[in-house]
């Protein structure tokens, strides 16, 4: 990875837009990061860190925390990353959370969330058309991809950061195992340890497994009396020998096939006997079957006999109906002969029907003629009333409309001139409280202003005994870097925390953007009150002054509003009186145009009535001749029409017939019941004989024999199946136990071999060395120590080497710690007892010579870049020309590194440089590349 151009804006001490280009620095050698102290010398990794991962070099992820305290409100905070990462150009930016003006809806304020985007190009740039990745943890995963770093990693092999060195330094196995997993691709070696520790694993559980298959199976054998006792025995022991168990349920599986070949034997001789029973029952059921039937038919010939004596009454006394049948006979053709007299009154009914009905049609008609020609001339007359009384209408319409609109401009001219004086006192108002709330929101700015002025001078000014109150005997100054401390500055009582300095800041801010809020509205206001002073010139004379003004414009308002409602009173009874006219010269047009019509109405409805009373006359005459006709022929006949005449003819006749038909039917039944009487008896004779034919059998005694039979084939039938369920049970736990005995012999051959590769790659069992993943990394860690060793010697003058500690002591995490050999002395002793110059010689000759064994590893990750912050002032003059000799060494031709201190010295050494200045506005950086 390799930076190209780094931009932030309010992100910690940089208030506004800060931009470095590391292009112009070029691609190799030392550049030098150097300024005041707290400045913001270490921000630069900082947002170099959080642009790419959404941390900084301290472990936070707070966007709002790293929002700058020095920025404006509203100001956008962003850090933006250009980068190469291999080949490929790409843009990483993340946007801060921040306080911003609320565009629309209640409050003044609103936060922006954190955001993030990644855009990925080509060695050519990052095209127009690019859709970015805006997810913040896809994003962070995605450079995690590009980089073949996490955070973690990033930080301890491409940056060194301030107060890292003695950690980097004296890490153990357990810190270093996951960084060399990801940068030696040793992930494989532990991938293959857990496959082995698994399959172990595996085999073992399947034998306990298989074991307790053959416990069960064992348990689920039978004998005659239900549980094996041998076998329950051997199940709840070890089970370690399959052989007994499956000798045990073979002999049971031959005992169970002897028991049922016994059985069948008892079968086949129950079965003889069976049939010999079953053929008397048959008979026992033909003979009670004959006797049942036998008794049946003389119970048919009794019944059969009775019916046959009642169809003979029947019979008679339908012989006695025959004189009827004729009298019927000669009734109906007497009225049939008459019918055709009956056809003539039906047709001169129907015609004096008709008659009557026409002549009552006519009635009607001329009635209705008399009433409409009586309304017509009521209707004529009231309507020639009502024009005469509505007079001349036009004349009053016209003279109200007149009225009306004179009312109607007035209200008009009055309702603007109210609308003009409402306006002048709304915004007189609006001006009024604006200056009210302005100066007094100038106080209170002015007052926040103060107060954190004070509070920043009293820190600012007790900065060294702050920074003095941190120090422990031991540790390296993060000023200077000494390990003594004799004259630390000291704290004053008064001096505010820096939480207290940030609140009071904050609240600077806020004041301040109230009162710059307020200051615009009363601008406002003022511009709208002079605009509505304008709007009256020529109606009024308006006060300049906002109270005056709105108390004159209260006056006019009142007054405008009670001479308005006396016009509206007048307007409202003019309109009323309007619409009243003008409907009633509407409905005079409309019965002036229907008197005419009215006239002809009238004069046709008289011709209409005199048409409809001569035809009422005739037709009533009609109706009497007509019905005087049907009185005529209707005399001296039975029935009033011929259908009353035919009916009689047609129930004679159907009387008639019936009678005749129930003797036929009579005569039916006598001979149906002498056949079937005839037929009983016949049958009743056959049976007869058939039962006296049979050969008797003793019921009670083949009841017995039944019994006795059913009890012994019952037992043999439980008995065999019980013996055929056992040999069922026994075979299939013998064909069990038959085939967990071969599978058991398969896996103990693979067991063995198994559990010592997985131990060998654990580290673990008789071995008790270190897994494999380790011991892969250890061989790689001796390349980094020896990378290492040639800057520590140099910078040390020959004097300290790092070696590999190679005593296990039986802790599979063993086999990455450092030791530190003293040519001086002669003796190995741990890392931590360097001091802090030495500490920081070796940790950066650590660091340096894990970049060079990483980046000469085939397919390894790529670091073009690497940091260095602070702890080159624990150094003296010679050791730091002589780290700095290593770290220039260490940039080759592909390298850029870059050291954040205040050591002078270092100013004169690396010419290159970026300059940090901190202001009472925040932080600004310059960039020099000639020193």
């Amino acid at each position: 990875m390799r930076p190209v151009k780094l931009t932030m804006q309010a992100f910690g001490p940089y208030a506004g837009r800060t931009e470095i280009d590391f292009d112009a620095l070029g691609t190799r050698g030392l550049y030098l990061i150097c300024g005041d102290t707290g400045a913001g010398k270490t921000t630069v990794f900082d947002a170099v860190t959080f642009a790419l991962f959404g941390k900084t070099a301290a472990g936070s992820d707070n966007a709002t925390s790293l929002y700058s305290d020095f920025a404006a409100f509203g100001t956008e905070g962003f850090v933006e990353l250009d980068f190469m990462a291999g080949s490929r150009h790409c843009r990483v930016r993340r946007g801060l959370e921040y306080l911003r003006p609320k565009l629309k809806g209640k409050g003044d304020a609103t936060w922006t969330r954190a955001t993030a985007s990644l855009w990925v190009g080509d060695e050519g740039g990052i095209p127009d058309d690019c859709v970015p990745v805006t997810k913040v943890q896809t994003v962070t995963r995605d450079v995690e991809g590009l980089l073949g770093l996490n955070v973690d990693q990033f930080m301890q092999i491409a940056m060194i950061a301030q107060g890292d060195f003695a950690r980097l330094l004296s890490a153990g196995t357990k810190d270093r195992k996951p960084i060399f997993s990801k940068l030696f691709s040793t992930g494989r070696a532990a991938r293959l340890q857990g496959l082995l520790k698994g399959r172990g694993s595996a085999v073992d559980k399947e034998l306990a497994e298989l074991r307790n298959a053959a416990r069960q199976a064992a348990r689920r054998a039978r004998g005659p009396e239900g549980d094996v006792p041998e076998l329950v025995e051997w199940a709840e022991g070890p089970a370690a020998d399959l052989s007994r168990p499956r000798a045990v349920v073979q002999g049971l599986c031959e005992a169970d096939e002897a028991s049922v070949a016994g059985f069948d034997e008892c079968r086949a001789s129950l079965g003889e006997r069976g049939r010999a029973l079953d053929d008397a029952e048959d008979r026992l059921r033909r003979i009670r079957g004959l006797e049942a039937q036998v008794a049946e038919k003389g119970h048919d010939v009794e019944r059969l006999a009775g019916e046959e004596g009642r169809a003979r009454a029947l019979l008679a006394e339908a012989e006695g109906t025959r004189g009827e049948e004729r009298a019927l006979t000669g009734r109906a053709q007497a009225v049939a002969a008459t019918l055709p007299l009956y056809d003539e009154l039906d047709r001169l009914s129907a015609a004096a029907e008709e008659a009557a009905s026409k002549a009552a049609a006519a009635e009607r008609d001329r009635d209705a003629a008399t009433a409409a020609e009586a309304r017509g001339r009521t209707a004529l007359e009231g309507a020639e009333r009502e024009v005469a009384a509505l007079g001349d209408v036009q004349a009053r319409l016209d003279a109200g409309r007149t009225a009306l609109a004179a009312e109607e401009d007035a209200l008009r001219g009055l309702e603007r001139l109210e609308g003009l004086w409402k306006a002048v006192r709304r915004t007189a108002g609006t001006l009024a409280d604006g200056r009210r709330s302005a100066a007094r929101l100038f106080a209170e700015a002015e007052g926040a202003k103060a107060a954190w002025a004070e509070a920043d001078r009293l820190r600012h000014g007790a900065l060294a005994g702050l920074l003095a109150a941190d120090l422990a005997a031991g540790v390296p100054c993060p000023v200077c870097g000494s390990l003594d401390h004799p004259h630390p500055a000291s704290v004053p009582g008064d001096v505010p925390s820096e939480e207290e300095l940030e609140r009071l800041e904050a609240d600077r801010d806020r004041a301040q953007a109230r009162r710059d809020r307020q200051d615009g509205a009363v601008a406002e206001a003022l511009k709208a009150f002079c605009e509505a002073r304008e709007a009256l010139a020529g109606e009024g004379s308006v006060p300049e002054d906002p109270g005056e003004a709105g108390e004159a414009a209260e006056r006019e308002v009142r007054a405008v509003a009670q001479e308005s409602r006396g016009h509206a009173e007048r307007r409202d009874g003019l309109a009323r009186e309007v619409e009243a006219l003008e409907k009633d010269r509407t409905r005079k047009e409309r019965l002036e145009k229907s008197l005419a019509a009215g006239r002809e109405a009238l004069a046709e409805a008289t011709r209409s009535a005199s048409a409809a009373k001569e035809a009422a006359t005739i037709a009533c005459a009609l109706r009497d001749q007509a019905e005087a006709a049907r009185r005529g022929r209707a005399e001296g006949l039975e029935f009033g029409g011929r259908v009353a005449a035919q009916a009689a003819v047609d129930a004679a006749r159907e009387r008639a017939d019936a009678l005749a038909g129930e003797r036929e039917k009579a005569r039916e039944k006598v001979l149906a019941a002498e056949k079937a009487l005839a037929e009983a008896r016949a049958s009743h004779g056959t049976l007869s004989e058939q039962l006296a034919s049979e050969e008797p059998v003793d019921a009670e005694a083949l009841a017995r024999d039944r019994a006795e039979w059913k009890a012994e084939h019952d037992a043999v039938e439980a008995g065999r199946d019980a013996a055929v369920s056992r040999q069922a049970v026994n075979a299939a736990v013998a064909r069990e136990l038959s085939s967990l005995a071969k599978r058991r012999e398969a896996l103990e051959g693979t067991s063995g071999a198994v559990s010592e590769l997985a131990e060998a790659a654990a580290g673990s069992g008789a071995l008790r060395k270190v897994d494999f993943e380790t011991y892969l990394q250890m061989a790689w860690f001796d390349a980094v120590l020896t990378a290492a060793n040639r800057r520590l010697s140099v910078m040390t003058g020959g004097r300290y080497s790092l070696v590999r500690r190679s005593e296990a002591h039986g802790n599979s995490q063993a086999g990455l710690d450092i030791d530190v050999e003293d040519a001086f002395t002669g003796k190995s002793r741990a890392a931590d007892t360097l001091s802090g110059g030495e500490s920081f010689q070796a940790s950066l000759s650590l660091a340096l010579g894990l970049s060079d064994v990483v980046q000469a590893q085939a397919g390894g990750v790529r670091l073009d870049t690497m940091f260095v912050d602070e702890g080159f002032g624990s150094l003296d003059s010679e050791a730091l020309d002589k780290a700095v000799a290593a770290l220039t060494e260490l940039t080759g031709t592909d390298k850029l590194v870059g050291i954040i201190s205040h050591v002078d010295e270092l100013r004169d050494s690396v010419p290159r440089q970026i300059r940090v200045r901190r202001g009472r506005a925040g932080s600004t950086l310059e960039m020099r590349l000639d020193g």
